[in-house]
């Protein structure tokens, strides 16, 4: 796909600028003209409204014709906060300069022409008076174009300054984000084979099957999306086939339910985040178990957040509740939510309430829809 082309975006900028002066302009030109008209009427005869019009529009034509050089000079030469007096100088004698220049050119152009000449000028010192007026004014129109430019300069650089900063934000937090998806996998790879090494001495056709199970999931992995926020239903997906590879490890000791309201399936969530909760759960409830265990996960909407809960029978938290050492896992998890929800997320491990033991994994994130909704539950 063609990038889109930037030159009927910069037209349509350009257009839209051209359209705003002319518009101040004209405003400009009005409302001077609607002073001068009402202090005349305090004099001894106020002269046609036409007259004040052709001079205000006069002169302030000529001055948006030089404010492109004025422009040009202010940001070749900047007032700083620090070396302000050099410019500033040059300022001054630029204004004065400009001023004179325009001046010149106004009144000069409404001297040469006889209606104009005879309707606002009574004589050759009048002129001249009126042209010290006209310079005075000049000088102050050259500094508030000045000031103008810097002031919308200095808006401008703030403002990229804003946007760069959010952006670099955004790329730290994206490789800080990156950066603990990959300590997850191989933390993950390693306590498998180190499960496998395990199986191959006791049951050789169960390490098969695991071997066959591993497999799939690398695939899975290695083939599914690489982004870091994925939908609910291709985590589960993630998550039972971590899990199908276990229940080879305990043979008829693990037993698996998963199940998710139809609506959560579409639900946002980041990649690889309920693997090491399952791999925790795993380890500290159902392999210290004597006899079967079961692994239970759920998901639903709970008003503007989503719920998911990883609970077994196993033997449960400390009596105090508090949980000494969390692990590389569930470190990196509490991490993840961290960088990409702030405060709008929870991750709490707690006894299941079912009253049989175990450790129930509550983690809360916000509700956001990346596609159509499926129906339907998975059971293992």
């Amino acid at each position: 796909m063609q990038a889109p082309d930037p030159y009927p975006r910069r037209s349509t900028h350009l257009l839209r600028t051209a359209v705003t002066l002319l518009l101040i302009l004209a405003v400009a030109i009005l409302f001077f003209t609607a002073v001068a008209y009402v202090s005349a009427l305090s004099g001894p005869g106020p002269s046609p409204a036409s007259y004040m019009f052709f001079w205000h529009a006069t002169k302030f034509c000529i001055w948006a014709g030089v404010s492109p050089a004025i422009i040009a000079l202010s940001r070749r030469y900047p007032i700083g906060q620090t070396a302000w007096i050099r410019p500033a100088t040059l300022h001054f004698f630029a204004a004065v300069l400009f001023s004179l220049v325009v001046t010149t050119l106004f009144i000069g152009f409404l001297w040469i022409v006889p209606s104009l000449h005879r309707g606002l000028f009574a004589s050759p010192a009048d002129a001249i008076q009126n042209g010290c007026v006209a310079f005075s004014w000049g000088v102050l129109i050259y500094w508030a174009v000045l000031l103008a430019t810097t002031a919308l300069d200095n808006y401008r650089r703030y403002r990229l300054e804003q946007l760069r900063g959010v952006h670099l934000q955004a790329l730290l937090a994206e490789a800080r984000l990156r950066t603990l998806r990959m300590q997850l996998q191989p933390h993950f790879l390693f306590n498998t084979l180190h499960s496998l090494n395990d199986l191959v001495l006791e049951d050789a056709q169960a390490a098969v099957r695991m071997i066959t199970k591993l497999g799939d999931f690398l695939r899975l992995t290695i083939e599914g999306p690489g982004d870091q926020i994925i939908s609910l239903r291709q985590e589960l997906e993630f998550a039972r086939s971590y899990l199908e590879i276990e229940q080879v490890r305990f043979h008829d000791r693990l037993k698996v339910l998963i199940t998710a309201e139809p609506e959560a399936y579409a639900a946002q969530v980041p990649n690889f985040v309920l693997q090491p909760i399952v791999e925790n759960v795993v380890r500290h409830g159902i392999s210290t178990r004597i006899g079967a265990g079961r692994i239970t996960i759920s998901a639903k909407r709970n008003a503007s957040q989503l719920q998911i809960m990883v609970e077994d029978d196993g033997q449960g938290p400390p009596s105090d509740g508090q949980v000494q050492n969390e692990g590389v896992g569930l470190s990196n998890v509490r991490e993840r939510l961290k960088q990409l929800y702030g405060i709008e997320q929870s991750l709490e491990l707690t006894g299941s309430k079912h009253g049989s033991g175990g450790t129930r994994v509550s983690l809360n994130i916000p509700f956001i829809v990346s596609e159509p909704t499926e129906n339907g539950s998975e059971r293992m």
